[in-house]
């Protein structure tokens, strides 16, 4: 334990470090300003985010006497960006004295040391220059908690009375609010006996960060013990500027928006469906039911390769992240059954990612069997037919009851089918396709196993840093596929 908070400690270091160095040249270019008679409010926004952040980091590490100052300091910033204080000369020395102070406060845990700085000092100065605009005291922090999230007017239910808000959630909340940004909810589950240490370091944690910033999460850590069963569901609240359909494709968890921008641009009015509209929609299915085959034969793929290693964690998150596209996908086309079930398979993938399941002959016979039912769902749309007639309870309940660690019997035949259908027809797609003349350029190879493609009509353009040795990895294993084709 103490190991894995010393790695904490130290990303909280290297973050708080770039936080004070933008803090920094922030107050630089804001004291030229000043003196010039001019002052820029985005930057005193800046400066606000990044109080804020380093404060919820503190708290977030057990950090008490950095969180409370970086409170008192993004106190003062916020009653800058109100309008409540004036930026001067003296108001930016005294911003200039909380950031140093804030630095050697980092510093001095850090290093272990102690350069006996006076902080009450600059509290009270603090205090001073806020004088009657300083909030009163939070003697009722619940009942301010309870004004606030009834002012969201969002469909979320979060109970005020059991798991009344933190302080920092009520501030992240004012702020979203002010600068009309969405709130979203994101469920995770998690072991109930699971360490403070370990619950801090979740990837959700690091995704949202990427999106946005996090509000708060219940039910609070210390009543984790009071939710039945061995697991409990997290509702993560965080706001951000992005709009759903980016923070939903970035999340590999379920996303709700809980809170909607109020001032959105001003559309047209959306003519009624015509032709045009309708061929494009079955043009749009058609691109989905491409792509989606192209992730189920990547599926089957990486799964014969999982029976070969199954400790093969690149080929376990490649299976991860198809069922998790395949389910995104199917969301845009309210193809519920689909999504239903590929959220189950992901959900069993993730189990198996974070080492809470093995890939054992028990799971990938369920597994099997869930992604034949995908295939049959996937076939029945290609004929026009609904998702929803074929019956998927059988394949969910056997899911969950891996999840909770309960014994499940795969009928037998399944078995045999599953060796055989597994692999797909190459041979005859092979002699399908005419040699390419030698004008032509070299046609794509499929993807190999542990790189599931996106759907066409999902395709971005972005880039990625790769390790050396892992591409290295890759092309080899992009030379091995092309010759077994």
């Amino acid at each position: 334990m103490a190991e894995e908070m010393g790695e904490f400690l130290k990303d909280f270091f290297d973050e708080a470090e770039e936080h004070l160095e933008n803090l920094n040249q922030l107050l630089l270019e804001l004291e030229k300003e000043t003196a010039a008679g001019a002052t820029d409010s985005e930057k005193v926004n800046a400066m606000f985010r990044a109080v804020h952040t380093i404060k919820g980091m503190a708290g977030m590490v057990g950090l008490d006497n950095i969180h409370r100052f970086a409170h008192r300091f993004e106190d003062l910033l916020g009653a800058l960006r109100k309008g409540d204080i004036k930026l001067s000369p003296e108001i930016v020395d005294l911003l200039f004295e909380c950031l140093d102070a804030l630095k050697i406060m980092i510093f001095e845990v850090k290093n272990q040391d102690n350069l006996g700085m006076d902080y009450d000092s600059i509290l009270k100065k603090i205090d001073d220059v806020l004088g009657g605009v300083k909030e009163a005291p939070r003697e009722d922090e619940g009942t301010e908690a309870k004004k606030e999230y009834e002012r969201l007017e969002i469909d979320f239910e979060w109970d005020q009375e059991k798991y009344p808000f933190p302080p920092d959630a009520v501030d992240a909340i004012k702020y979203a609010m002010e600068e009309d940004l969405y709130i979203y909810v994101v469920e995770k589950e998690v072991q109930k006996d699971i360490s403070r240490e370990k619950l801090e370091r979740l990837p959700i944690f690091d995704e949202i960060a990427e999106v946005g910033e996090f509000i708060a999460f219940f039910p609070p850590y210390e009543r984790f013990k009071e939710a039945p069963g061995e697991t409990v569901v997290l509702k993560i609240l965080f706001y951000s500027d992005k709009d759903p359909d980016v923070v939903k494709e970035h999340l590999y968890d379920p996303v709700k928006v809980v809170r909607e921008k109020k001032k959105k641009e001003a559309v047209e009015e959306a003519p009624s469906a015509g032709a045009e509209e309708l061929a494009m929609d079955e043009e749009m299915i058609k691109e989905f039911i491409a792509g989606a085959e192209e992730l189920l034969e990547e599926l089957d793929l990486n799964l014969i390769e999982l029976e070969k290693d199954p400790e093969n964690m690149e080929v376990i998150n490649a299976i991860f992240r198809a069922a998790h596209t395949l389910k995104g996908t199917a969301g845009m086309f309210n193809l519920e059954n689909v999504v239903e079930l590929t959220h189950k398979m992901e959900n069993l993938f993730d189990e198996i990612r974070n080492g809470k399941l093995k890939a054992t002959e028990e799971v990938m016979d369920v597994f099997f069997k869930a992604l034949d039912k995908v295939k049959l769902m996937i076939e029945n749309i290609r004929e026009g037919k609904s998702d929803k007639s074929v019956p998927i309870d059988e394949e969910v309940k056997a899911i969950e009851a891996l999840i909770k660690g309960e014994k499940v019997e795969v009928k037998e035949e399944h078995k045999e089918e599953k060796k055989v259908e597994a692999a797909p027809p190459r041979e005859e797609k092979k002699e399908e396709k005419a040699a390419p003349p030698p004008s032509s350029p070299p046609s794509k190879p499929k993807t190999p196993p542990g790189a599931p493609k996106k759907m066409d009509f999902m395709k971005k353009s972005e880039t990625i840093r790769v390790d050396i040795e892992k591409l290295d990895k890759l092309l080899n294993l992009v030379g091995e596929f092309v010759m077994d084709a």
